[in-house]
């Protein structure tokens, strides 16, 4: 029994580095891409075009959204897996 509940911690402890790598990975691409449209928005700032919107990116398209989304897909498709019925 207690190897039991060993390997489930350890399986549990693994999960929980890969979810922290995973969400490390992710907030470094966010900061990047905060930090480019920062830039990005200062540039227009200072010479703004006619006609033109005041962002460069399609936030839609960006990795980091993309990424989210994929995610949150995801988790919603397991929490409806784990979801008790009843």
């Amino acid at each position: 029994m207690d190897t039991l509940q060993a390997m489930s911690s350890n399986k549990e402890a693994r999960k929980l580095h890969a979810d922290n790598r995973r969400m490390q990975k992710e907030l470094s691409a966010l900061r990047a891409e905060v930090k480019a449209l920062r830039s990005s928005f200062s540039a227009r700032e200072k010479s703004p075009a006619v006609g033109q919107p005041a962002y460069d990116a399609n936030l839609q398209t960006s990795p980091a959204f993309v990424e989210m989304n994929a995610d949150s897909g995801r988790n919603s498709k397991e929490g409806l897996r784990h979801r008790p019925h009843g």
